[in-house]
C-alpha cells in the first residue's frame, strides 16, 4: 500500500509545475468521458456510433466472456486493490498501455496511481491522493497530494502551492475520475480485448486544455472499477487515438483475478 511518507531521495521541488502538468495531462487526457462534458464546453452531445467496435482478443490477460448484464447507472465504489488496464494506439500503431490502480487510503481519500508504458516499455507513474467529498460527482473532488515518477527513476512529490499550480491546467482530466449521472445517455454494446460489454453508456466530448485539443467518444460500464471506462476513441491534435479496456480486477493481483465482462 502506498504511503504519503516519501523516501528521503524524493525530489520535492526539482520538477516545475508545467512539467508536472504535462506529465499528468499525458496520462489522464484519455479518460475524460466520466465527467459531464457540458461542464467543459457548455453543451453535451451523443449520437449513435458509426464506428465498428474491434474484435475482442485474448491479449494481456483479458477475457472473451460475453457480457450478460447491461451497465447500471451507479459506479462501483472505490476500494483498495481495484485496477484497470488499457491498450492504446495512435494512428493505428501501438502506443503503449495505461493502468489505473487504487493503491491506498487515508481517511476518506484514496491513492490512485496512473501507470503509462510507452511502446519501448519506459514507465511514467503519477500517484494522487484524491478525496471525493460527498460522492463521486466531479464538483466534489479534492486532490490533496501528488507524486510523479519519471522513466529516469526520479520521483517528485507535489503538495501545497506547487500542487495547485500543477493542477491548474488539467482539472478537467482529473474530473474524469468522477462519474456524474449516466441516466438518459444512449447505450450500445461494445467489444474490447477484455470482452463484450452490454449496454455501455456513451457520450461525445470536445475540449481543449494546455493547448491539447481532443474530440471523441467514450463508452462506460459501471462494472469496470475506478472510472468505468471501456473504450475511448478520439482525434487528439490531429491523431487518431484509441484506448480499449484490456483487463481489470478488484484485488492487487495484476491478472490472475481478471474479471470477465459482466
Amino acid at each position: 500500500m502506498f504511503s504519503s511518507r516519501l523516501p528521503a531521495n524524493d525530489r520535492k521541488l526539482a520538477i516545475t509545475p508545467r512539467g508536472a502538468s504535462l506529465a499528468l495531462a499525458t496520462l489522464l487526457v484519455a479518460s475524460l468521458g466520466c465527467k459531464k462534458i457540458d461542464d467543459l464546453r457548455g453543451e453535451s452531445k451523443a449520437e449513435p456510433s458509426a464506428v465498428a467496435a474491434p474484435a475482442a482478443s485474448a491479449s494481456g490477460g483479458g477475457t472473451q466472456a460475453a457480457a450478460g448484464a447491461r451497465s447500471g447507472t451507479q459506479p462501483m465504489p472505490f476500494a483498495v486493490g481495484q485496477w484497470s488496464r488499457f491498450k492504446t494506439s495512435r494512428n493505428g500503431a501501438p502506443a503503449g498501455d495505461l493502468t489505473y490502480r487504487i493503491t491506498g487510503k487515508e481517511g476518506d481519500a484514496f491513492w490512485i496511481r496512473f501507470e503509462m508504458h510507452d511502446p519501448s516499455g519506459k514507465l511514467t507513474e503519477v500517484e494522487i491522493l484524491i478525496d471525493f467529498e460527498g460522492g463521486r460527482a466531479s464538483k466534489n473532488f479534492d486532490v490533496k497530494q501528488a507524486k510523479v515518477k519519471l522513466p529516469t527513476g526520479q520521483t517528485h512529490s507535489l503538495s501545497g502551492p506547487l500542487l495547485n499550480a500543477a493542477m491548474k491546467g488539467f482539472s478537467g482530466q482529473l474530473a474524469a475520475l468522477a462519474i456524474d449521472s449516466l441516466e438518459g445517455l444512449p447505450q450500445e454494446d461494445v467489444k474490447v480485448p477484455a470482452g463484450e460489454f452490454k449496454g455501455c453508456y456513451y457520450r461525445d466530448y470536445d475540449f481543449k486544455v494546455m493547448n491539447i485539443h481532443s474530440k471523441g467518444r467514450v463508452w462506460n460500464h459501471t462494472k469496470v472499477p475506478i472510472n468505468a471506462m471501456v473504450k475511448n476513441e478520439s482525434t487528439t491534435d490531429g491523431a487518431k487515438v484509441l484506448f480499449e479496456l484490456e483487463a481489470y480486477g478488484t484485488s492487487a493481483s495484476d491478472g490472475s483475478d481478471t474479471k470477465a465482462a459482466p
